[in-house]
């Protein structure tokens, strides 16, 4: 009986160890991701605003800041993209809110993934067409980085706003309004899919578009290729 017992306590004691070690473990996986998420976190004011204006190209202000863990990523507002040589004018391009969400195996991964990027009240300026009949470029999407391209699953975009300014004097630029604006697998070199819902001023009416465009040509953006197919409802033929 006493042998017995004397087993059962060694067993016991044996399985404690087992799980203190199993523990001891676990923390200082945790320690040690903790670490590296520090030293490499990617999602900082200072690394988003280098990140936007590396990739377009121009200056970025953004008003107020904040970084999320669960999921990682961030939640940006007023963000403004300014002009290149006119600073003293309004930005060409603003976003009330940006808001990326990730994942902590899309962040380590060999291939950088992002889950959602949800982009709320975005409103673009396009400038006329210069003196000899080109357009200006408004928001490129440049190839100076020279890190690698990060995939992301989708990026939504409610309450667009595209204002075409006129080149004549005192007349009211063309608004666009996109009620909303999906884009699917972006980043990974190929085409992007996309979903969209706009309201046309003249004649008015409601279009809801899907199709592909891409690859991103980067030195002659009019050449990047596009297809797909849309809807015209509720059109007013009456104007």
């Amino acid at each position: 009986m006493t042998t017995r017992h004397n087993d059962g306590r060694e067993r016991s004691k044996v399985t404690r160890r087992c799980l203190m070690a199993g523990a001891a473990l676990v923390v200082i996986f945790l320690g040690v991701l903790a670490i590296r998420v520090i030293r490499k976190w990617p999602f900082t004011r200072e690394a988003v605003t280098v990140a936007l204006q590396d990739r377009f190209a121009r200056a970025v202000e953004i008003r107020n800041f904040r970084s999320t863990y669960f999921p990682p990523g961030f939640i940006a507002e007023g963000v403004s993209f300014l002009h290149r040589e006119h600073k003293n004018l309004p930005p060409l391009i603003t976003v009330q809110t940006l808001t990326l969400q990730g994942s902590y195996a899309g962040l380590f991964s060999v291939q950088k993934r992002v889950g959602q990027v949800q982009v709320v009240g975005l409103h673009v300026l396009v400038p006329p067409k210069s003196r000899n009949g080109k357009s200006h470029s408004v928001m490129p999407l440049t190839d100076s980085s020279p890190n690698k391209s990060v995939g992301i699953d989708e990026i939504r975009a409610d309450g667009v706003v595209l204002e075409f300014m006129s080149s004549q004097r005192g007349k009211e630029p063309f608004k666009l309004e996109v009620h909303r604006l999906t884009l699917d697998h972006v980043g990974e070199g190929g085409p992007i899919s996309f979903h969209a819902a706009l309201l046309n001023p003249e004649p008015p009416g409601e279009i809801r578009s899907n199709g592909q465009f891409g690859p991103w040509d980067s030195e002659e953006p009019g050449s990047t290729p596009v297809s797909g197919s849309y809807n015209y409802d509720d059109v007013n033929l009456s104007v």
